[in-house]
């Protein structure tokens, strides 16, 4: 199983101008997705995540939220919108590719609401991502051996085959930098921050997906990791990520799975284990519930997503924690 990967991510070689020009083809099953998503944080305490994801149905999935250094969280709460013809852009939110691998150019301007009076704030929202940091293609470059693990501990026949090939997707991470401005009513502030991207592509049905968790962060020392867990009907335990040091990547081998963390009254801190190469790496989240947003997508799937902390092998660190789960599993778990 482990050579069969490896052979089927030499064959699929990962192109970025393809991938960051990517659009819905006509016809796509209604739940193909093209999902781009950013998110910044500085040492003031100051966050955001935005986010576009387009469905093949003529919805987009719109996510903003911005977090000031005295912890009030502004959020747009119009979850869904529709997407404006030949952009990439729906309701308040706009991205423009302005080179392939290079930089992007995000903008908002709309309302949001404020997290504490739940008042509508006027807010513009404009700057660009950029990077000379590596990609990271997970479908390329994630270690063999952990996806072969976790397809050797299911029951092989033609409709979990099936499963695999119809949820086959690309996924790739790029860490980076942000620089713009931010106006909440009258008040300006400049931006410049430590950042990162997401981009996915291809069929996600959240009805199909069971839970997942996807830590990401930015260390002192100028590391960047990625650890994610995902589980699904097909496949139960699946863990990728990695360690970003300059050029040079390390991927995940290992660590914590899914069974560790509640599904219900999660504390607002994790201790976890990461594991690179043959090295143990204890982690720290600290993850403040009360500051963080939750999307119900589909009507299915919940997802909470929030700023967070992180002591990853003794280096502090700042990034973002997602938690999802769906709904009926969450029943099942009660």
């Amino acid at each position: 199983m482990k050579t069969m990967i490896k052979h089927n991510a030499k064959k699929a070689l990962f192109d970025i101008e393809y991938a960051e020009n990517y659009r819905i083809p006509k016809g796509a099953l209604e739940h193909y997705n093209n999902s781009f998503y950013f998110s910044g944080f500085d040492n003031d305490d100051r966050r955001f995540l935005i986010r576009l994801a387009f469905r093949a149905s003529g919805i987009v999935e719109t996510w903003f939220a911005f977090k000031d250094e005295d912890g009030r969280v502004y959020n747009y709460d119009k979850h869904i919108d529709k997407p404006k013809k030949g952009l990439l852009s729906s309701g308040p939110i706009t991205f423009e590719l302005i080179e392939a691998g290079k930089k992007w150019k995000l903008s908002f301007k709309g309302k949001a609401k404020d997290g504490r009076t739940n008042k509508l704030v006027n807010i513009e929202f404009d700057g660009c991502f950029f990077s000379d940091k590596p990609i990271y293609d997970f479908g390329t470059m994630s270690d063999p051996s952990l996806m072969a693990e976790a397809l050797a501990q299911e029951k092989w026949n033609k409709e979990f085959f099936k499963a695999l090939r119809t949820q086959r997707q690309v996924h790739y991470e790029q860490f980076g930098e942000f620089e713009g401005k931010i106006k909440i009513g009258t008040i300006i502030q400049n931006l410049k921050m430590n950042a990162l991207r997401d981009h996915s592509f291809g069929p996600r049905s959240w009805a199909y997906m069971k839970k997942h968790v996807w830590l990401v962060g930015v260390l002192e020392d100028g590391r960047c990791f990625n650890y994610s867990l995902v589980q699904y009907p097909a496949v139960k335990n699946l863990i990728a990520g990695f360690v970003i040091n300059n050029e040079d990547i390390t991927n995940v081998t290992g660590g914590t799975d899914l069974e560790y963390f509640p599904v219900e009254k999660r504390p607002n801190n994790f201790k976890l284990e990461v594991l690179l190469g043959k090295e143990k790496c204890p982690v720290v989240l600290e993850y403040n519930y009360s500051e963080s947003l939750t999307w119900d997508l589909a009507g299915v799937y919940l997802i909470t997503e929030g700023f967070a902390e992180f002591n990853f092998d003794g280096v502090k660190g700042k990034g973002i924690a997602e938690f999802g789960i769906n709904k009926e599993f969450l029943e099942e778990e009660k």
